[in-house]
């Protein structure tokens, strides 16, 4: 499936370059930042002292910085290639650890998860002069990773932190947008744009880059999809993680060359 999208996006790319050389369009460059809230969350356990709570997340929140490239055959119709990189919110969460032989301590978590991604896209655009309208519409094809610090607090707690850093394959997505140009001049606009990214994330791997003072770090965890007799040591089952958001964007496009 993945090596489908893949030449799926070759094709993509292809055509935009072909009819790029056919004809005499419009090309517009920009550069956008923005921030998406968590949507289509997971669900995480947190435990404070006897109280539990469902936490709900999604480590697609958080800021977005992109440079997005549009080829348009026509008034109205262009493909787009978007680059995006996603600096991920902070998600917070402790569990009870039975750690030793003076009580348990509290592990507290902080995972903050990172995409970048590559969006080919569908433009269609109203193309009017002063409020220009537009949609752009795509595949998400992400490589996102998530690094987790823990820390311990209690009587018998380890000092210093644990650091886990997990990756995975490319992630394959949708994004959809609507947004709105205000010209500030023939060539420059100003662009503001509602997004929703959607997107999930399957780790398959797990490595221990630092670990508590005087400790070893622990062996690197792989993730796989089934587990019998002869798997091999270190290995779990993985799960998929969201990484959808929704938001807005702010950025200025610059328009080069014309009919």
């Amino acid at each position: 499936m993945k090596r489908r999208i893949t030449w799926i996006f070759i094709g993509f790319i292809s055509l935009i370059t072909l009819n790029a050389s056919a004809q005499k369009g419009v090309f517009e460059a920009g550069l956008s930042i923005g921030y998406g809230f968590p949507t289509a969350e997971g669900t995480l356990i947190t435990i404070s002292g006897t109280t539990e709570e469902a936490l709900f997340y999604s480590y697609g929140a958080g800021i977005n910085a992109a440079a997005t490239g549009t080829y348009f055959f026509s008034d109205n119709i262009g493909a787009g290639l978007d680059f995006n990189y996603l600096f991920g919110s902070p998600i917070n969460s402790s569990q009870a650890n039975a750690n030793g032989n003076n009580g348990p301590v509290i592990d507290n978590f902080v995972n903050t998860g990172s995409l970048f991604s590559i969006t080919p896209c569908l433009v269609l655009s109203l193309n009017h002069e002063k409020i220009n309208p537009y949609g752009r519409f795509g595949i998400v094809l992400g490589s996102a990773s998530i690094v987790q610090t823990t820390t311990q607090e209690g009587s018998n707690a380890f000092t210093g932190s644990d650091i886990e850093t997990i990756t995975g394959d490319l992630s394959v997505g949708f994004y959809g947008a609507f947004g709105l140009q205000f010209a500030l001049s023939d060539k420059i606009s100003l662009d503001a744009e509602l997004f929703d990214r959607t997107l999930s994330f399957v780790p398959t791997q797990a490595v221990d880059t630092k670990t508590f003072d005087g400790q070893q770090k622990s062996p690197t965890i792989t993730f796989v999809k089934n587990i019998d007799a002869t798997t091999a040591p270190n290995t779990t089952l993985t799960n998929s993680l969201a990484f959808s958001s929704v938001g807005i964007k702010i950025g200025i496009t610059v328009k080069l060359g014309g009919k």
